[in-house]
């Protein structure tokens, strides 16, 4: 029994803090059962313990992107671009990240009635796209007939204003037979295959954004392919 167990494990790891095998068996059970919720007060004590851990700081940044939490997202990928730099899967996250916090920042501004308010949003997603951009064309450079990457560097380049990325994007999109993005497209969310993301989350209340853009599909379940601690 899952709950059981969880309950066991909660008393146990307030009990003994430093016992990292506790926490990583506990770990394990909440991406066993797509726990996003009990998880983080795990990871938090395990990566006190191994703040550098690879594996503990991917879970993170999955929990993170699960629940909108892009910016903390993004400094979690960026941590572990550092430790492991080169590292495919790292730069996809690390290159959506930036993308969703910019949608994210994009989205709060389209519904906000406070023009200073408003102003810092705009500022703040141009700074995400900006980011997103330099990583997506890394992307594209590995696999330059990706619709997915192109779709959204063409998108982020829009965002940030970047005339030549946007064209050149467009242009690639063209090239292998793809719509192009239009200059009225707006953001949204995306996961890790590139495909419009319909989250829902208890947490916190997010615009949903328009999708003017191409991509389109529902989204991964939380922890889908998620490693487990060994």
């Amino acid at each position: 029994d899952y709950s059981k167990a969880l309950s066991i494990l909660e008393k146990g790891t307030k009990e003994f803090p430093a016992d990292y095998n506790m926490l990583a068996t506990a770990i394990n059970v909440c991406i066993d059962i797509h726990d996003n919720s009990t998880i983080e007060q795990f990871l938090n004590k395990a990566l006190q313990l191994k703040p550098h851990d690879v594996t503990l700081l991917s879970i993170q940044g999955k929990v993170y992107e699960e629940t909108f939490r892009f910016q903390k997202a993004v400094h979690i990928y960026s941590q572990l671009n550092d430790l492991k730099p080169g590292n495919l899967e790292i730069t996809k996250h690390l290159a959506f990240s930036n993308f969703n916090a910019g949608a994210y920042f994009t989205n709060q501004s389209m519904t906000c009635t406070e023009k200073t308010l408003t102003s810092r949003y705009v500022a703040q997603a141009t700074d995400y796209f900006k980011g997103a951009i330099p990583i997506l064309k890394k992307l594209i450079a590995n696999e330059p007939h990706s619709s997915t990457y192109l779709e959204a560097l063409a998108i982020a380049s829009l965002q940030a204003g970047d005339a030549k990325n946007f064209e050149y994007a467009n242009s690639r999109l063209a090239s292998i037979g793809h719509n192009t993005v239009s200059s009225s497209s707006t953001p949204s969310y995306v996961d890790i295959s590139g495909r419009h993301s319909t989250f829902s989350d208890n947490n916190q209340s997010v615009p949903s954004g328009r999708n003017d853009a191409t991509m389109s599909g529902a989204a991964i379940p939380l922890f889908q392919n998620s490693q487990r601690i060994i």
